[in-house]
């Protein structure tokens, strides 16, 4: 089972996904005479996206025991942490919130079938000697993007039409100022892969049954063996009996609440994309050597975010009423209800500046340096209802919410060891690189990368609002107990310093034959690198580096090997 404590959880879950994706693409090219050179290429592809789900979510049972702060004797309950058996959780009871444990009726396994169509034409005009342009168009369409066609009453009908907006224009342009130096400039909107965990999610609730049980204060509520559970005060339920004792199936005192925490999708959901903006100048500096500046701007649109929307608002507080009120929930009828919201947005703005030399000379290298500003910020909320047609709907609230309830538009952070809002804002960023062909065979190359300290977002690690949700993810949990709040993105991580080196040695053996050995070093330096802190302020480790097994991140590492062509 899972245990979520103040600071910190213990457990987890087990699954396994199978990924069985089929594609299949042509491409068409032609170019004629008009006005200039036109080369004009027609394409299109077919993608078939099949995920097989083993994923036993919740289903040994997750204890929310975060009502008060962590037991004094935890160690002594949990004296091999990832050996079950010894656990002792009974002594949890007095600080349990509530206990979220999910039934299934096909053992917790489902499938999902994604079937994409795409197709573009783009016409790479050279209008004269100085001036080129680049015009194009792309268009895609997904039959299983949003879960359409997925009955889940009252949150999706079964019947909703497909997203089929998705035309991307495309246009860029050059301009050769002289025969040294040219301007560059582009446009072009680009729909994303809609993520498949709303579509997933939801169709393993028609199969799993999320019970969410509030702690009735009994002594054993969370006592486990031999069969019993407290929270049931017996043997598990099955699927059926649950649903037969669900509160939204059959609304009487004892029901069960049903609860939604894994991010499902909603009506009106559409497909993220970006608008993406770039121009520049491009000089060429003696036979070999080059310099260039552009600024980029990615507007991201339609983003991943997950949102607690069975709550409702205090016009004269700016927050929400407390979820364990049952009486002033959205859906009183049902637990936690988490959408996938796709209606977060970014902006970034970044100017690189970069020196190319080719090769020449037996050496080459390249220089880039990157000043930007990445900025982001979760949706407005708005109140979620059940409409005169049985389906869930949303209205403006019309007042304004605290700034920890979304809409604050704020430099971006990560959320500590990736998944949704992976990237933070990295002011600096610089990169060299470069090969020297020391002759006999003999060559060495190397690149060193420096990223300045990246912002996480944090969060107090405790639901002080009463949301109802998973801490960090479904609530934002920055509410502190004296009233404050904790900044958005509160951890600014430490530089990145990596240099790694190649050193090649090719041996000749006439003909075509060859051999390379390679040595190469990662991390040369062994700078101590982090990409992950503890973002959860009520850790005692609270902004200090937490494990990530990226390959970026590792000490040094050296590697011996070689290649042959022949």
């Amino acid at each position: 089972m899972i245990i979520l404590l103040r600071g910190y959880t213990i457990g987890a879950d087990n699954q396994n996904i199978f990924q069985d994706t089929q594609s299949i693409r042509d491409d068409l090219t032609t170019s004629y005479e008009w006005g200039g050179r036109h080369d004009v290429k027609i394409g299109g592809e077919y993608l078939r996206f099949h995920n097989r789900f083993i994923w036993c979510l919740r289903c040994n049972g997750v204890i929310d025991a975060t009502a008060q702060p962590v037991p004094a004797n935890i160690e002594s309950l949990f004296p091999v942490w990832n050996d079950a058996s010894t656990w002792n959780t009974a002594p949890l009871a007095p600080v349990t919130r509530w206990v979220y444990h999910s039934l299934s009726d096909t053992e917790h396994q489902y499938a999902i079938t994604r079937n994409l169509f795409a197709g573009w034409v783009q016409d790479d005009w050279k209008v004269d000697n100085h001036l080129s342009l680049n015009l194009g168009v792309r268009y895609d369409i997904d039959t299983n993007a949003h879960a359409e066609k997925m009955r889940f009453l009252p949150w999706l009908p079964g019947n909703l039409p497909h997203d089929t907006n998705n035309l991307a224009p495309r246009l860029g342009a050059s301009y050769a100022l002289n025969d040294r130096t040219a301007l560059r400039g582009g446009y072009g909107l680009f729909f994303a892969f809609a993520p498949n965990d709303g579509v997933q999610q939801t169709k393993g609730y028609l199969h799993r049954f999320e019970n969410q049980i509030l702690n009735n204060g009994r002594a054993d509520f969370t006592t486990v063996g031999d069969g019993f559970y407290g929270w049931f005060n017996g043997p598990k339920p099955t699927f059926e009996q649950s649903l037969q004792n669900a509160c939204d199936v059959n609304l009487r005192p004892g029901c069960v609440y049903r609860s939604l925490t894994q991010e499902i999708n909603y009506p009106g959901r559409q497909t993220s994309y970006s608008h993406q903006a770039s121009a520049g100048i491009q000089r060429q500096l003696g036979t070999d050597m080059s310099l260039e500046v552009n600024y980029v701007f990615t507007g991201g649109r339609r983003e991943e975010t997950a949102q607690q929307v069975n709550l409702t608002y205090n016009p004269a507080t700016g927050a929400n009423y407390p979820f364990t009120n049952i009486a002033t929930r959205a859906f009183p009828q049902w637990g936690a209800v988490d959408f996938e919201l796709l209606e977060g947005w970014s902006n970034y703005h970044g100017v690189d500046v970069t020196f190319t030399k080719r090769f020449s000379h037996r050496w080459q290298g390249s220089a880039t340096y990157t000043r930007s500003r990445f900025m982001d910020a979760d949706p407005v909320r708005d109140q979620w209802y059940i409409g005169s047609d049985g389906l869930v709907a949303r209205r403006p609230i019309g007042f304004a919410l605290a700034p920890d309830l979304g809409g604050e538009y704020a430099l971006a952070g990560a959320y500590s060891g990736g998944g949704v809002g992976a990237a933070g804002d990295q002011p600096h960023r610089a990169v060299f690189n470069g090969i020297w062909d020391m002759g006999y065979g003999v060559q060495l190359s190397g690149i060193y990368f420096y990223g300045s300290g990246e912002r996480f977002r944090t969060n107090f690690g405790s639901d002080l609002r009463d949301e109802g949700g998973t801490v960090g993810i479904i609530g934002s949990a920055r509410f502190r107990r004296d009233g404050t709040i904790i900044p958005r993105t509160g951890i600014v991580g430490d530089p990145i310093h990596r240099m790694d080196m190649r050193l090649q040695k090719r041996l000749t053996f006439g003909g075509h034959r060859q051999l390379d050995g390679l040595l190469e070093v990662f991390n040369l330096f062994n700078h101590a690198n982090y990409g992950s802190y503890t973002i959860n302020e009520s850790n005692a480790n609270y902004g200090q580096p937490a494990a990530n097994t990226n390959l970026a991140y590792q000490p040094r590492m050296v590697q011996l090997g070689f290649r042959t062509t022949f």
